[in-house]
């Protein structure tokens, strides 16, 4: 089992329960109609929205607005002026009677029944009558099932029992005649993202669905011979054959590049096929994209009413939900496996990847296949599971790098073992001079000690006398080379940085001075401390100067060491060294001379005829 899982199971029991909660979120809410919380619809309009530019600048599948649908827009100082100007009805009466195609005119139905030359449209035939839904408590029931058989539901859903259709006359809706509701009404997602993505297909009354006015257009042109609402999510468009063409409600919108045919004056109109849309317009009439681009009610309704008509709305399905579904669990178990077995940085590479990866190919699928999907919920659930993964990971090496340096203390310094943590230092076979001062500690007579103790009270013996030097090596920023039975080596100047002669040389001779000091006083307060019958005597030699450290040996095993004369010549001063004193060489006296007290004195070393100057420290 991963270390990781072995012991932060509960948490991943509970991050990866969470996560498939999340990733079969869209497909239940799709198939059983459970609702997903607002914050993952306003995300998901969101995405739709860069999807939306996405396509509209850099589709490779061109696709051109419908040449079936043409706009005519008048641009006044203010919409309401129209219904003040007879002038104006008059002559718009007198194009659009005159004109063959189906028209869908955003008027005003209260208005329109009452105005002297518009509500002659109510008896051109291919007119699409519109109604709006007003609170009341009072109102035709007859108008409202009407208007709803063209939408038939398996069950009808209630809501308030106050809403009636104007104008109120149940004749407006009799047979022949088409109708469809004008408003483009948002849903919370889209008023909280102040933008549109999406145009609604059949609107919630009292008791039914109704159609707006952009399926009442399908109607007309004889597309569909009815509608049918499907969970109430999509509908679909029943053909004369008995296939039928599903879309989804709202209808996710497909912006096109290119533009519509727009008229913008009544005289430019001319007898069509095509589906007019009219609108009146003023500098309050506009509604943004996502990508911040002007749109009209008149210019949502041509997108929506051509995207059905070629079949260009971003299209969905049950087997898309599944392939996501899938996508999401391969990306999933890859993450886990990365998370549960990788170190910190390459599950936070691998999450980066998966996330950016997941993202790339829902674009990818909306760009080349104009497919609609709405990833946020596994994208967040992929989140999920990689800020689990990136936590325990960060959890578990931040354990193994604090046993690393616990491990590693006793036999580096702090220096070092900081540039091996850094890796700025490589564990290879080689070495470089430095400026370094080197320390040779050894206990007097300690083969006399060994024969009085016994190995196993030696053993005591050594482990409390250096329990008590170590820390005072390594405080002064010293580290240890090597032990033998009665003395160490350790040397100092292995900074991370440059060389510092004369730092490492105080650090040296004040360990020397700290070491014999804190002998005497230990064996003043307690003669017998280290269970001897008598004091024991050290002898310390220090020398600087330059040395060649590194890593010697061989792959199989090798030291981090220091050779050279600097050190050859230490072990002579340790053995030249008085008892309980320190002897330094010139090159280290020269150095510290300022803050430390010395006497000189004259050595013989082994093997030369002549004396060397050596330097004693006064304690």
């Amino acid at each position: 089992m991963p270390r990781s899982l072995k012991k932060f199971g509960g948490l991943w029991g509970l991050a990866i329960s969470l996560s498939c909660t999340l990733a079969g979120w869209q497909f239940f809410d799709a198939q059983f109609e459970i609702e997903k919380p607002s914050i993952f619809n306003f995300l998901d309009r969101h995405w739709l929205g860069v999807k939306q530019s996405l396509q509209q600048n850099w589709s490779p599948v061109k696709m051109r607005a419908s040449s079936k649908v043409q706009l005519l827009e008048l641009e006044l100082s203010y919409r309401s002026r129209i219904w003040m100007d007879e002038a104006l009805q008059e002559g718009l009466t007198k194009k659009l009677l005159q004109y063959p195609g189906p028209i869908v005119a955003n008027l005003d139905p209260n208005e329109l029944i009452s105005s002297k030359y518009l509500k002659a449209l109510l008896d051109h035939p291919n007119f699409i009558r519109p109604y709006s839904e007003q609170e009341g408590d009072t109102g035709p029931k007859t108008a409202e099932v009407i208007a709803a058989r063209a939408l038939p539901q398996p069950e009808p859903t209630f809501l308030s029992r106050f809403v009636r259709l104007e104008p109120s006359s149940p004749d407006y809706y009799e047979p022949p005649a088409l109708f469809g509701n004008l408003f483009y009404t948002q849903d919370v997602a889209t008023a909280a993202a102040q933008f549109v993505s999406t145009y609604p297909l059949a609107l919630q009354a009292s008791r039914y669905y109704l159609p707006s006015i952009g399926l009442s257009a399908m109607k007309a042109v004889h597309l569909c011979t009815a509608f049918k609402l499907i969970r109430k999510k999509r509908v679909a468009c029943l053909l004369e054959s008995g296939q039928q063409i599903e879309w989804s409600n709202p209808l996710d919108l497909f912006f096109y590049k290119n533009d519509f045919l727009t008229l913008s004056k009544i005289e430019e109109l001319e007898p069509s096929s095509k589906i007019l849309i009219v609108n009146i317009i003023d500098s309050s009439s506009y509604i943004s994209s996502y990508d911040g681009k002007r749109l009209t009610w008149g210019r949502l309704v041509a997108t929506a009413i051509s995207n059905m008509l070629e079949n260009h709305s971003p299209w969905s399905s049950t087997r898309l939900d599944l392939l996501e579904l899938c996508l999401f669990g391969a990306l999933a178990s890859l993450m886990l496996l990365i998370a549960w077995n990788a170190r910190a940085l390459t599950c936070f590479a691998a999450a980066i990847g998966v996330l950016v990866a997941y993202l790339g190919i829902d674009i990818l699928l909306s760009l080349f296949w104009n497919t609609r999907t709405t990833p946020i919920e596994e994208f967040t659930a992929l989140f999920f599971l990689a800020l689990t993964g990136i936590g325990t990971r960060v959890k578990l090496d931040f354990e193994d790098r604090n046993l690393m340096e616990r491990a590693l203390t006793g036999y580096v310094s702090g220096d070092r073992l900081k540039r091996l943590l850094k890796r700025k230092e490589q564990l290879d076979l080689s070495g470089r001079m430095r400026q370094m001062t080197t320390l040779l500690l050894d206990i007097e007579g300690f083969s006399k000690i060994s024969e009085e103790l016994g190995p196993e009270r030696v053993f005591a013996f050594v482990k409390k006398f250096f329990s008590a030097i170590d820390p005072i090596i390594f405080a002064n920023g010293g580290t240890i080379d090597k032990k033998t039975g009665d003395g160490l080596l350790a040397f100092f100047g292995d900074y991370e940085e440059k060389d510092d002669p004369k730092l490492a040389a105080l650090s040296a001779v004040r360990s020397a001075v700290q070491i014999q000091n804190w002998i005497a006083k230990i064996q003043n307060d307690d003669p017998l401390v280290f269970g001897l019958r008598r004091k024991i005597d050290i002898r310390i030699g220090v020398n600087s100067g330059p040395i060649m450290i590194g890593n010697t040996g061989s792959s199989k095993h090798f030291n981090y060491t220091v050779l050279g004369a600097t050190v050859n010549f230490t072990q002579r001063l340790e053995a030249a060294c008085p008892r309980g004193r320190i002897l330094i060489g010139s090159e280290t006296r020269n150095l510290v001379f300022s803050e430390i007290q010395t006497q000189e004195i004259a050595i013989p070393v082994k093997g030369e005829t002549d004396l060397y100057r050596a330097h004693l420290v006064e304690i």
